[in-house]
């Protein structure tokens, strides 16, 4: 591994749009979706050559990130007339570069931990617990400016030349943040871990995947596999089977896993009409792996929101009750079409510590439109569906019990 974390920083080239243009990296698109997959193939790849690095900052890091309100007040600019749609894209693919950053700090695994929030006041946030915090600064006059603040309130703002590109930019933006992590008597000096020669322990985790095809291709999150140097499916009636990871997609944690069987079964998305708030859904998955019914668990709930935590539009908030375990696993409509993939529930004892209050069943997860336009970005094959005819919340919970199996990883 290199001796220098590898932190990569993604800077999109973006024009303005004409009427039915969208355009990223110099390159124009007809449509918004295909410019998004092409943004977002770009930044998987330069995130899967992301590699542990060998020096570490002993301490926290708290990341903070503007709203999608923020980065559009303050961070789009463009010349010449623009859609409403064309203004969002833009925040779209800001915000995937902000979030990319934070993925790729992460792999580094050189801060002994790494939270990310979002916050219409990015400078004022408090750093709280953390040792150091990463965030950005814009104006409508100027453009996004990272920094990096201590505990001791002091800060630095992190340069790098904008003239270089690939590795090179992500090496020299990654040195701005070790000087600045190590100016000041009261921060942690970054230290080289000496390599160990025993192996270490293995460790575990698990979720939910869900088959898209016959063809053996299944959806899960891309927390779920992250790091994996195997996976393997559960599936009921056939064992234990070996998964590979084709794709993963950090920013809206997905993942695409191949499996050598055919499957007998699988989910079909829905295609029409539009997710409204206070449909019923059912959630199929298997949480707490090893405490509670290892055939599967099925939950209801209804669409509570049709944005997640940050007014963020690509997920759905649900009330169906999660739980560990069911991250990757299919949201269903009364049809048992999927509209959404489950990612992640809110925190009860943090909320409860900021609020004195416990949240009931917020729970969220990936809207099924970002799951297909993932799947076309990697070529795979699937199926949508308008069926509308009501289904029994057993009979849904049969359907996904044929297509829907454990994800086991190993790191």
């Amino acid at each position: 591994m290199k001796k220098s974390m590898l932190l990569l920083l993604i800077v999109f080239s973006i024009a303005a749009c004409l009427p039915t243009t969208y355009r990223y990296n110099n390159q124009s698109y007809a449509t918004r979706e295909a410019a998004l997959s092409n943004a977002r193939a770009d930044l998987n790849i330069n995130i899967a050559a992301i590699k542990e690095s060998d020096q570490k900052i002993p301490g926290s890091l708290l990341v903070v990130i503007p709203t999608r309100q923020v980065i559009e007040r303050n961070g789009v600019v463009t010349t010449g007339s623009t859609t409403p749609d064309q203004v969002s894209y833009v925040v779209d693919v800001l915000e995937m570069g902000f979030l990319g950053v934070t993925e790729a700090i992460r792999q580094t695994r050189a801060f002994n931990r790494v939270v990310v929030i979002r916050s219409a006041n990015t400078e004022t946030e408090p750093i709280s617990t953390y040792d150091f915090k990463l965030w950005l600064l814009s104006t409508p006059a100027r453009d996004w400016q990272w920094y990096l603040s201590r505990k001791d309130g002091s800060r630095e703002p992190l340069h790098f030349d904008r003239g270089v590109s690939g590795p090179a930019r992500s090496i020299a933006f990654n040195s701005s943040i070790i000087r600045a992590a190590n100016a000041g008597e009261s921060s942690a000096a970054v230290v080289a871990q000496p390599r160990s020669n025993t192996t270490p322990s293995k460790k575990s985790s698990s979720g939910t995947a869900f088959f898209i095809n016959s063809s053996g291709f299944a959806i899960t999150n891309a927390h779920v596999v992250n790091g994996c140097s195997s996976a393997r499916a559960i599936i009921p009636n056939n064992g234990s089977i070996s998964a590979l990871v084709v794709a993963a997609d950090a920013i809206n944690d997905l993942a695409l896993v191949k499996l050598n069987i055919r499957a007998s079964s699988h989910a079909q998305f829905r295609l029409s009409p539009t997710i409204r708030q206070g449909e019923h859904v059912t959630v199929y998955g298997y949480p707490l792996a090893g405490a509670l019914a290892s055939q599967g668990n099925l939950s209801t709930g209804i669409v509570s929101a049709l944005a997640g935590l940050g007014n963020d539009t690509r997920e759905l908030q649900i009330s169906a009750p999660v739980q560990p375990g069911n991250s990757g696993g299919p949201v269903l409509d009364d049809a048992g079409n999927v509209i959404g993939v489950v990612t992640s529930k809110l925190n009860a004892l943090t909320t409860a510590r900021v609020t004195g209050d416990i949240p009931q069943n917020v729970n969220f997860a990936v809207k099924s439109g970002i799951a297909i336009g993932f799947l076309e970005a990697n070529g795979v094959d699937h199926q949508r569906s308008s069926a509308r005819k009501t289904l029994s919340v057993a009979d849904v919970g049969d359907k996904a019990k044929d297509f829907t199996f454990a994800i086991e990883c190993t790191q």
